[in-house]
């Protein structure tokens, strides 16, 4: 936020949620509406001759804008409201990823040999696997395994599970425990005239080796600088034609 603060050319409203997204020949028209405290930027953003227009109405606002890119995770409402469609597979299975440090457990592993990551097969699981990986070769760690789906109602002991997976007692200071879904979905395309997808909401996978974030990461400066193009007259429409629906 501190970054985007300094960026002459860019506004951010925080406390809002998108609940439409409509475009035509002139342009795209995304509703927004105050969801929270943050919203007091909401009330008294005003938009600059390069930044989108809006005009209020009651609690929601329409802003205005040549193009609009969905970064908005799976369950897109850019890509919904686009029409586009997708393919793949929900496997239905909830996962826990947990990163944390622990010097025991890295002079445990010393006994195999040195690997970046430790997979753990149990036939009970029914194919699903939980496997350790290094962050570095020392103390860093990250798990992954599979969890009821019900762990948000019934907080999993993410330590009790990774002792369980690794045979071992240890003690280990975890910095953070998130869940995912195990989900490998594509976009059946990243466009739709104006409007655009990106990250999550193009393609999704197993948040394996970061492959998810860079992804996501990659989308944007190819597309961000496709766009600036456009926008400065100096693009044409083959350049932003990727993936059309």
């Amino acid at each position: 936020r501190d970054r985007l603060a300094e960026l002459s050319r860019v506004s951010t409203l925080f406390g809002v949620t998108a609940t439409g997204v409509e475009q035509d020949g002139d342009g795209v028209r995304v509703t927004v509406v105050a969801t929270s405290p943050d919203a007091r930027r909401f009330h008294s953003w005003e938009s600059s001759p390069r930044q989108p227009s809006a005009e209020a109405s009651g609690e929601a606002r329409v802003l205005h804008a040549d193009y609009v890119v969905g970064c908005d995770g799976g369950r897109s409402l850019v890509r919904e409201c686009a029409g586009i469609d997708r393919t793949g597979r929900d496997y239905e299975k909830k996962m826990m990823l947990v990163v944390f440090r622990s010097r025991e457990l890295h002079e445990c592993l010393t006994a195999l040999p040195d690997a970046t990551t430790y997979r753990i097969l149990r036939p009970e699981l029914a194919g699903w696997w939980q496997f350790f990986g290094r962050i570095d070769f020392g103390e860093g760690f990250f798990f992954h395994s599979p969890v009821p789906d019900d762990v948000q109602a019934n907080p999993v002991d993410a330590l009790a599970v990774m002792r369980d997976a690794a045979g071992v007692d240890f003690s280990a200071d975890i910095d953070q425990v998130r869940f995912w879904d195990g989900r490998i979905m594509l976009a059946t395309a990243y466009r739709k005239d104006r409007i655009f997808i990106a990250g999550d909401a193009a393609h999704q996978h197993p948040p394996y080796g970061a492959y998810g974030l860079n992804s996501g990461l990659e989308d944007a400066t190819n597309l961000g600088w496709k766009l600036a193009a456009a926008l400065d007259s100096w693009g044409g429409e083959v350049l932003l034609e990727i993936g059309r629906a």
